[in-house]
């Protein structure tokens, strides 16, 4: 009786450190999956094409509208979008639904958007949202910022388009 309590204990410790090593290493590959999926494929210097000549910087806010982040962030793109109207930068709003569906989403969270698009983040390089990328004329990327932003990264965009 004892040798079989011995064995069972033995192989309760065995498949407990079995566990555990997966459980490791399934973290281990997850964490850096994760943060090969935030690496961003737009670099400064790329060149996009949103269609149509820009004559003034761009700045392309690729959004969705299931996301919380988009969301959270939509005082900040009502700023934006005001000093767009004052002539700082040209906003493009873009969205992987239906340029419609996007526009009605800015509408509802009182946001004024002038040109909203559906966009192939594909296309234009971008893998989650949002997604801030700011074009020169040429369409050359001259920077980007991804996620939710802190307030001094909110007030680096306001000051990149002004």
């Amino acid at each position: 009786m004892d040798k079989l309590l011995e064995r069972l204990v033995n192989v309760a410790i065995l498949v407990a450190a079995v566990c555990l090593v997966v459980l490791v290493t399934h973290t281990l590959v997850q964490r850096h999956e994760t943060a090969a999926a935030n690496q961003p494929l737009l670099h400064k210097g790329d060149t996009l094409s949103l269609g149509g000549g820009a004559s003034a910087p761009v700045l392309l806010l690729a959004l969705q509208t299931g996301c919380h982040f988009c969301k959270e962030s939509m005082p900040f793109y009502e700023r934006l979008s005001r000093d767009a109207q004052a002539g700082h930068a040209h906003l493009v709003f873009g969205f992987p639904q239906a340029a419609s569906d996007g526009a009605a989403y800015l509408k509802a969270n009182g946001v004024e958007a002038g040109d909203v698009r559906e966009v192939n983040f594909d296309k234009v390089e971008v893998r989650g949202t949002p997604t801030l990328v700011l074009l020169d004329a040429g369409g050359r990327v001259q920077n980007y910022w991804i996620g939710k932003l802190p307030a001094e990264k909110e007030a680096e965009v306001e000051a990149a388009i002004r």
